[in-house]
């Protein structure tokens, strides 16, 4: 199954529906938790492929962050799709916040 619900959200991704991404990554964390993190980056990947799915990767991001909290590299996306959309402030703040915590894990 979990193949499966990978499969689903990244085509949901590749349609620019990050609600649908997003459950069917749910139910992959609900399977596998380690595997689905590994796998957050190939789910994602269709976000980046076309202007108009930058927002949508950006509110698929912020839901990741509350499934992997404290994860600098969720931060990171957020920063850099945000900076992508042209909110600076937002960008600035996940890049902060992605180097605090990126720091705190290799300290």
């Amino acid at each position: 199954m979990f193949a499966i619900y990978q499969g689903m959200a990244t085509a949901s991704a590749g349609l620019g529906d990050w609600t649908a991404s997003i459950e069917y990554t749910v139910l992959c964390h609900a399977l596998d938790p380690q595997q689905t993190e590994a796998q957050i980056v190939s789910i994602a990947t269709p976000f980046w492929e076309r202007p108009q799915r930058y927002q949508a990767g950006l509110n698929y991001f912020q839901q990741v962050d509350r499934l992997y909290p404290g994860r600098w590299w969720v931060q990171q996306n957020i920063g850099d799709l945000a900076l992508k959309l042209g909110q600076q402030a937002l960008a600035d703040q996940s890049f902060a916040e992605a180097k605090r915590l990126k720091k705190a894990v290799n300290d």
